[in-house]
Protein backbone atom coordinates (compact mmCIF):
# COMPACT_ATOMS: atom_id res chain seq x y z
CA UNK A 1 0.00 0.00 0.00
CA UNK A 2 1.40 3.38 -1.00
CA UNK A 3 1.47 6.30 1.43
CA UNK A 4 -1.25 7.98 -0.65
CA UNK A 5 -3.43 4.85 -0.42
CA UNK A 6 -2.74 4.79 3.32
CA UNK A 7 -3.81 8.44 3.60
CA UNK A 8 -6.99 7.88 1.60
CA UNK A 9 -7.90 4.84 3.70
CA UNK A 10 -7.31 6.82 6.92
CA UNK A 11 -9.43 9.74 5.70
CA UNK A 12 -12.20 7.46 4.41
CA UNK A 13 -12.39 5.71 7.77
CA UNK A 14 -12.26 8.96 9.75
CA UNK A 15 -14.96 10.66 7.67
CA UNK A 16 -17.07 7.51 7.05
CA UNK A 17 -16.90 7.88 3.27
CA UNK A 18 -15.53 6.01 0.27
CA UNK A 19 -11.84 6.52 -0.63
CA UNK A 20 -12.87 7.30 -4.22
CA UNK A 21 -14.60 10.49 -3.07
CA UNK A 22 -11.37 11.90 -1.63
CA UNK A 23 -9.72 13.80 -4.45
CA UNK A 24 -7.56 16.84 -3.65
CA UNK A 25 -10.60 19.15 -3.72
CA UNK A 26 -12.59 17.08 -1.18
CA UNK A 27 -13.42 19.30 1.80
CA UNK A 28 -15.95 19.61 4.63
CA UNK A 29 -18.35 21.22 2.14
CA UNK A 30 -18.36 18.00 0.05
CA UNK A 31 -17.84 15.33 2.73
CA UNK A 32 -20.75 15.24 5.17
CA UNK A 33 -18.76 13.30 7.78
CA UNK A 34 -16.04 15.98 7.95
CA UNK A 35 -16.83 18.26 10.88
CA UNK A 36 -14.80 19.84 13.69
CA UNK A 37 -14.72 16.66 15.77
CA UNK A 38 -13.66 14.41 12.89
CA UNK A 39 -11.09 17.04 11.89
CA UNK A 40 -9.53 16.64 15.35
CA UNK A 41 -9.72 12.84 15.08
CA UNK A 42 -8.08 13.06 11.64
CA UNK A 43 -5.26 15.16 13.06
CA UNK A 44 -4.51 12.60 15.78
CA UNK A 45 -4.68 9.74 13.27
CA UNK A 46 -2.33 11.55 10.86
CA UNK A 47 0.20 12.15 13.64
CA UNK A 48 0.07 8.52 14.79
CA UNK A 49 0.08 6.96 11.32
CA UNK A 50 2.75 9.12 9.72
CA UNK A 51 4.89 9.91 12.79
CA UNK A 52 4.57 13.68 12.51
CA UNK A 53 3.72 16.45 14.95
CA UNK A 54 1.31 18.97 13.48
CA UNK A 55 1.24 22.58 14.61
CA UNK A 56 -1.89 24.64 15.08
CA UNK A 57 -1.09 26.36 11.77
CA UNK A 58 -0.81 22.97 10.05
CA UNK A 59 -4.16 21.89 11.47
CA UNK A 60 -5.86 25.12 10.38
CA UNK A 61 -4.43 24.83 6.84
CA UNK A 62 -5.86 21.35 6.28
CA UNK A 63 -9.15 22.47 4.73
CA UNK A 64 -9.17 19.94 1.87
CA UNK A 65 -7.35 16.75 0.92
CA UNK A 66 -4.84 18.62 -1.25
CA UNK A 67 -3.91 20.83 1.70
CA UNK A 68 -3.55 17.77 3.95
CA UNK A 69 -1.14 16.28 1.41
CA UNK A 70 0.86 19.55 1.24
CA UNK A 71 1.16 19.71 5.04
CA UNK A 72 2.29 16.09 5.22
CA UNK A 73 4.82 16.61 2.42
CA UNK A 74 6.20 19.61 4.34
CA UNK A 75 6.83 17.17 7.19
CA UNK A 76 8.67 14.76 4.90
CA UNK A 77 5.84 12.32 4.19
CA UNK A 78 5.62 11.37 0.50
CA UNK A 79 1.87 11.42 -0.22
Amino acid sequence: MSRLDELQALLAETFSTEPGTLDDEASPERISGWDSLTHLNMTVALEETFGVTLSTDDIMQMQNVGAIRRVLRAHGVAV
